[in-house]
């Protein structure tokens, strides 16, 4: 758990030092510096995230076992299994489909703070200490989805119904849940106001209290594996979670007439602190609904960079400080609010451990990673041998009656002793080496 604790102070002291939001060639070299380290822990990390034994690895394990799979017969979106099966070909461990997709997955949320935030620190402090960077290690579709669309977000600010449902349609060829986001282009469009915000509050009550019946229907059609038995939820989300949203959503409502000062469009930012509310509080009766919500909580860490820069802009110093006014020490307060406030959901939400990242593991610490690369060694050695024996087989004139050769049995023997070597890659866990993830009904895992 301490590894993620240095990465924020890491963060802030970095940012601290760097000053990024001075010009864009700071930003970019403390976005590079913050992809480096972030892409490298998620890409070494070993079983680290529930679905990583879960789903992804031995589901990667079987494309590597079926090169004559084709992207129709892998079961996930088909712009994952493009990336599986690209990956495939650059090594035969299945470690290394965390390692592109961690390269993918950070480089574009890192580009996207680039363009659009005004200050990297908090950014990135608060992609850390919402929890986000976990969800990436944790749920790899439902983020990557997540963070494609965020780049869908200058175009529903400018209202550019085309470019945005492309790109959405892009991030739904990874998880199909991000279909949901052309919904709310036209949902989003309606600004929160005072009578707004009260039709949103009867409707999201409505929905709650009826949210059984809801999910009986849905569920029929989409989503059938997370179908509640009886009426009963599967699993709840903690109510801490929904009132840390709702003050959230409160910031941003509070300040919304900041966020349109330096932008009319900037409006949006409420809609979206609105609507991570929503699915967090429907969280609370079904956990899965809370990851709808993560394609609009991504929106946090630019629109409170957005107003701690404004307020810093009306921030003189201490030293210059003489009439003390809330106006004047707004943002000195409301950084350390964040800060704090941050720290606090942070360390929480690492107590319950919801994403499975406690403890951080490195893959090079795992035995069974050992015997893959002493294999690879043998491998090398077993080769080597085996073309000096047919280069000196090759002056050997042999009877066309002459029995099998025993080399060739030895060869054969050696193929079965591989392929039964690989199939306990992924059975059982007593055939495994300690460690190593354990193949899983995917059927059941992608209902």
């Amino acid at each position: 758990m301490g590894i993620y604790y240095c990465l924020l102070a890491g963060t802030i002291i970095l940012g601290a030092v760097m000053k990024p939001e001075k010009d864009a060639k700071r930003r970019a070299i403390f976005l590079g510096i913050a992809f480096i380290i972030l892409a490298g822990l998620s890409a070494v990390r070993y079983s680290v995230g529930y679905d990583y034994s879960y789903g992804y690895a031995p589901h990667y394990q079987l494309v590597l076992d079926n090169p004559q799979w084709s992207i129709k017969d892998i079961h996930f979106e088909p712009a994952y299994g493009l990336l599986e099966k690209a990956t495939s070909l650059l090594s035969q461990n299945y470690q290394m489909i965390f390692v592109t997709s961690s390269i993918l997955m950070i480089a574009l949320i890192m580009f996207y703070y680039y363009k659009a935030s005004p200050n990297a620190t908090i950014s990135v402090f608060l992609f850390l200490g919402l929890c986000q960077y976990y969800c990436s290690l944790n749920l790899i579709r439902n983020t990557l989805a997540a963070i494609i669309c965020m780049f869908a977000f200058p175009f529903l600010k400018k209202k550019k119904i085309i470019p945005y449902i492309l790109i959405v349609l892009v991030a739904a060829t990874f998880h199909k849940s991000a279909l949901l986001m052309i919904a709310f282009y036209f949902i989003n469009l309606i600004p929160i106001k005072k009578y707004t915000l009260l039709v949103y509050s009867v409707i999201t009550a409505f929905i709650y209290l009826n949210l059984e019946k809801i999910m009986l229907f849905v569920t029929q059609y989409w989503y059938s594996g997370y179908r509640p038995k009886d009426g009963a939820p599967l699993e709840i989300f903690e109510w801490p979670f929904t009132i840390f949203e709702f003050l959230m959503f409160l910031i941003v409502l509070l300040f919304s007439k900041r966020l349109e000062k330096k932008d009319a469009t900037n409006s949006v930012y409420v809609n979206y602190a609105f609507f991570s509310l929503f699915f967090t509080l429907m969280g609370t009766k079904y956990f899965i609904l809370d990851r709808f919500g993560l394609y609009f909580v991504l929106a946090y860490p630019i629109s409170f960079a957005i107003i701690l820069m404004s307020l810093r802009e009306e921030w003189v110093g201490w030293k210059q400080l003489r009439d003390v006014t809330l106006k004047k020490i707004a943002y000195p307060i409301m950084l350390f609010t964040i800060l704090i406030g941050t720290l606090a959901y942070h360390s929480y939400s690492l107590s319950l451990d919801h994403h499975g990242v406690v403890p951080y593991m490195f893959i090079f610490d795992q035995p069974f990673y050992t015997i893959y690369l002493d294999e690879l060694e043998d491998d090398k050695s077993e080769a080597t041998e085996n073309s000096v024996v047919n280069t000196e087989e090759e002056t050997i004139e042999e009877p066309i009656d002459e029995p099998n050769d025993p080399a060739m049995s030895s060869s054969s023997d050696t193929e079965l002793s591989e392929e039964s070597n690989s199939e306990s890659m992924v059975q059982s866990p007593e055939d495994l080496p300690d460690g190593a993830p354990v193949l899983v009904d995917m059927e059941e895992f992608l209902s």
